[in-house]
Formats: C-alpha cells, structure tokens, sequence
C-alpha cells in the first residue's frame, strides 16, 4: 500500500525491464485499484523489455529512478543514463552510489526508505529547467570521465606497468 506523495501533476512513470516475483503482484493491484486510473490516465506504464534502452532515454525529460535494495556491482542501467545525460536518483549503495555526484547529476536516498525517494523526485521536479539541464549535462561529464572504457584502459594500463 504505497501511496506517492509526489507534489506534481504532471508526473508519468515508465517501467522498462523485466518484473519479477511479488513486485509483478504489486503492479497488477495498482491496475486493478481504480482509484488510481492508472491505465486511463497513463500515470503508470510499463514497456516491458528492451534490448535498447536508448528509444525510451531518448525521450526529453527522463530522469532515471533505481531504488536498488541490495549492493551490486557497478550498475550498468545506471552508467548507461549517465552516458545518455540522464539525472538519476538512486539509493546510496554499493554499485548505485558510484554513478551519483549528489546534488550535481541527481539524488542519493538511503534504500527502503520511500519517503526518502519520493522527496528525492520532489527535489528534481523541483529544479528550474536550467538546473535540470545542469544535472543532465553534470551526468555525460561524469561519464566520459569515469566510465569511458579508453580511460579505464589506462588505468588498467597504469597498474600493470607498476
């Protein structure tokens, strides 16, 4: 029973990947709880599985949301939205926090914690559109520095010639 307390109107969520397990239960209730009208309203829409994420980052005005709950590697959704300049908030774990300069390309909340993550969306919906255009652009920045693969060679480069 989780109910979004985000502050504005004008808010649409995009599902993309694969829903598993109890959080498939969760989506099918909020189709079926009317008071939502989700499907009528197009708040909530889930585009399934892509094999490129790029046709739905294209869009203007993404921000991409993880809420991740358990540590994992260096999340690759999540360097692919910065390489794409997208702001991100995400949950300040392992694997997740890497990819955040908070308050510079998006927002880091503690994980589980969804009043934490909603005034997180709040915060960036609150961003005048040259700040959001700031943190889009902080993003590609922070890309090409740490996750460009020629830059990674070189430090592999680096440690080996030591």
């Amino acid at each position: 029973n989780y109910t979004m307390r985000l502050s504005f109107v004008f808010i649409s969520v995009l599902f993309v990947g694969l829903v598993l397990g109890s959080f498939t239960n969760q989506i099918n209730e909020l189709y079926r709880d009317s008071k939502f009208n989700i499907r009528e309203n197009g708040y909530i829409n889930y585009l399934g599985f892509t094999d490129d994420v790029r046709v739905h980052l294209n869009r203007k005005g993404i921000v991409v949301v993880l809420p991740s709950f358990y540590g994992e590697g260096l999340n690759r959704s999540l360097m692919e939205a910065c390489a794409m300049g997208k702001p991100i908030i995400t949950t300040d774990i392992p694997g997740c926090r890497e990819v955040v300069k908070e308050n510079s390309n998006g927002y880091l909340v503690p994980a589980k914690n969804v009043d934490a993550l909603v005034a997180a969306m709040n915060a960036y919906c609150s961003l005048s559109v040259e700040e959001r255009i700031e943190y889009s652009l902080n993003s590609r920045k922070w890309a090409e520095e740490c996750f460009d693969v020629k830059n990674v060679i070189k430090e592999y480069e680096k440690l080996i010639l030591e």
